[in-house]
């Protein structure tokens, strides 16, 4: 017999390999061991007297309970697990879709800046970066710096308000409007309903109102697939000694009649 734990749930494991609902088995081990430990403890510190039966019917009872937690579509419910616990073999598992969302190219006559911030913990050092792009996937600005010491919130007030300044001193600003897209789905609300924001945070939200007052732009969700660029970006602003916008090389038109243009690369650090 296996002499310890690792031992018992690899002994478990094997014998649990042929059935239907591997998955359920697996978990069962643990709601088994749970159990048991929770009664241990009962019969050594609170003088509880052992009820084989009763134990049972709790590892049973626990199980079904957190397969319905894990499996809430596919699970039959917790009372009927308790009256015929074999269901569990006619549970079917599906994993989960995992199709990643892509980060799609803003519309002709549009740039897309992504940004992020990140935080050292709760409040702490902060860093923000983001990356503009055009219709073409091309890249026209990144940055990355450091924000002094905020929290998640306020990293990402200050991201989008530096890109709204990035994108004001560029040249693209003339002939495109702005998509701003962040991940913190209550930052982007703030900025479709600014009396939702909090006081504290209503100075930066006017302050990117007041950059952006004289191009088109908006604010929008994505998700964090879409947003690893300018979250990576942000964590390596962290801690940063000297701020990086870099605006790649890109072709600037030297007015409207003319066909030629002006290789520019610009690196600021």
């Amino acid at each position: 017999m296996p002499a310890n734990f690792k031992g018992w749930f690899l002994l478990w494991h094997e014998l649990g390999s042929n059935f239907k609902s591997k998955c359920i088995w697996v978990l069962s081990f643990f709601s088994f061991a749970w159990s048991i430990w929770l009664s241990r403890n009962d019969i050594v510190f609170k003088r509880a007297a052992l009820d084989q039966n009763n134990l049972l019917d709790l590892c049973i009872l626990r199980l079904s309970l957190w397969c319905k937690a894990k499996w809430p579509d596919a699970f039959p419910g917790s009372s009927a697990f308790v009256q015929d616990p074999s269901l569990f073999q006619e549970v079917i598992t599906t994993k989960k879709d995992t199709h990643k969302i892509l980060w799609l190219p803003p519309p002709l006559g549009s740039v897309k800046f992504n940004v992020d911030g990140a935080v050292c913990g709760g409040v702490g050092s902060a860093g923000i970066g983001g990356i503009l792009r055009d219709s073409y996937n091309r890249t026209l600005i990144l940055f990355s710096k450091a924000a002094g010491n905020a929290d998640a919130t306020s990293a990402e007030l200050f991201a989008i308000r530096e890109a709204c300044f990035l994108f004001q001193a560029s040249p693209w600003s003339s002939s495109n409007s702005l998509i701003i897209e962040c991940d913190c789905s209550l930052v982007v609300e703030w900025f479709h309903c600014s009396s939702k924001a909090p006081v504290i945070f209503k100075q930066i939200l006017l302050e990117c109102f007041t950059i952006c007052e004289r191009c088109s732009w908006r604010v929008c969700a994505t998700s964090r697939s879409c947003n690893a660029t300018a979250d990576k970006l942000a964590k390596q602003g962290i801690n940063r000694v000297k701020d990086m916008r870099h605006v790649l090389p890109l072709r600037l038109p030297l007015g409207d009649g003319l066909k030629c243009g002006l290789e520019v690369f610009i690196l600021i650090m």
